[in-house]
């Protein structure tokens, strides 16, 4: 059985508000509905912050002025009001779920009090969908997806790098979206865990440890770094659909504003439970004193079959620099700090971030436009193609738009998410 314990866990749950089909319902019905859902979620889970945080983004959505169909009552949709109280008061507690069903039948006409024992069966069992519920097939979606995604393991990624490595935009990169802070003065200053969702609901989870689950683009901005940071969102990924994942952000280690961000940078390293290590090389920079001390700490103190090296920025690379030369002078620094055989994956993570902007539909600023268009181009030719540097190719590649291999970041996701070496 399903087990949620953490806050971080409950906040990688993808919500659905977009679909809902109470937005189509008169204002009074949508008032009458959350009164009843609240006094469930005071009943059954009075003191869970990440529920009391979620009735507050029923109640802003619910209450917006909509265009609704004709409606009756309440009673219409019994069974959307049923899922959601079970989603939200006993989402992964098949045992207390029966005891939130039992008191929601004493709501309920008895005569349909079987199609809702099929429809409980239904949710926590997989069982078919009693008659009439495909209409609120939406809810129900959200429920699976849910539960299948939160029964899966967690992959966890740690990030690290010196300053101006790239390692912020490499992580906007991997998830699609700007979450990360990518300036140097408000550069990462404590850990920050960013967890995957199973699909998007097109929110942001934030905790500060203020938790709030629709987090803006300015407000990741603005928080401050005293505590460790949690948020949670789904990953745009090129590659597949990504598995159940965890962003582990780190401090840049030789930081010119707080030597305190080495020491919890290194303490994250070596104390947090992760299964891969990214070190992130800026290929603007290489073999410099700083980069080669935090590699020899890296190999020192961290098992090498958990670390993956990326070499980032080769977007600035010009025509007559060479970008087999860079690869294989890191593989010879490597080799010499005691690496056999390091895994060293090529990117470009800035264009890579601004692939996916451009994707999803996101507004790009001006000069973001003109770099998108200057990136297309310069990646569109064969010297500036990383997609030679990865060993491991299938037939499946052939279907991915081309800029996302010759930029590295579909190879890359490929051997985070799909294992491919």
């Amino acid at each position: 059985m399903l087990r949620i314990k953490s806050l971080e866990e409950k906040m990688a749950i993808s919500l659905c508000f977009q679909r809902h089909p109470m937005l189509l319902k008169s204002r009074k019905l949508r008032e009458a509905y959350l009164k009843k859902l609240e006094y469930f979620i005071l009943k059954y889970a009075p003191e869970d912050i990440f529920l009391t945080a979620i009735l507050e983004q029923y109640k802003r959505i619910f209450q917006r002025k909509m265009t609704y169909s004709k409606d009756t009552s309440l009673f219409s949709l019994r069974c959307a009001f049923v899922i959601d109280c079970l989603f939200l008061c006993a989402f992964n507690d098949e045992k207390k779920g029966r005891v939130v069903l039992k008191e929601l039948k004493t709501f309920i006409t008895e005569a349909y009090h079987e199609s809702l024992d099929t429809l409980y069966e239904s949710l926590y069992h997989g069982k078919p969908l009693p008659f009439g519920v495909k209409v609120f097939s939406e809810l129900i979606y959200c429920w699976r997806k849910n539960q299948e995604f939160l029964e899966k393991p967690v992959t966890k990624i740690l990030v690290t790098a010196n300053m101006s490595a790239g390692k912020s935009t490499l992580i906007n990169a991997l998830v699609g979206k700007k979450v990360a802070r990518t300036s140097q003065e408000v550069c990462t200053g404590n850990n920050c865990f960013i967890y995957n969702k199973p699909y998007e609901d097109n929110q942001v989870a934030l905790q500060t440890p203020k938790l709030n689950l629709d987090a803006k683009e300015e407000e990741l901005q603005k928080y401050d770094w005293q505590n460790s940071i949690s948020m949670a969102t789904n990953f745009r990924c090129s590659y597949k659909q990504t598995p159940r994942m965890c962003l582990i952000d780190t401090p840049g280690v030789n930081s010119s504003m707080s030597r305190q961000h080495r020491k919890i940078a290194r303490e994250a390293l070596i104390q947090e439970k992760y299964d891969i290590l990214l070190c992130i090389l800026n290929a603007n920079k290489l073999g410099t004193d700083e980069e080669l001390e935090h590699i020899k700490w890296v190999s020192d103190n961290i098992p090498k079959d958990k670390v993956i090296f990326v070499l980032n920025k080769l977007d600035d690379f010009r025509s007559e620099d060479n970008i087999q030369a860079s690869i294989e002078g890191v593989k010879k620094d490597l080799n010499a700090i005691g690496y056999e055989n390091p895994i060293v994956c090529p990117i470009s993570a800035y264009f890579a971030y601004l692939l996916k902007k451009k994707e999803y539909g996101d507004i790009l600023t001006e000069d973001e436009e003109d770099e998108y268009l200057l990136y297309s181009k310069k990646f569109g030719k064969q010297e500036y193609d990383l997609s030679p540097y990865y060993v491991a190719k299938s037939e499946e590649d052939m279907q991915i738009d081309p800029l996302y291999k010759s930029c590295g970041i579909y190879y890359l996701e490929k051997i985070l998410y799909g294992g491919m070496v």
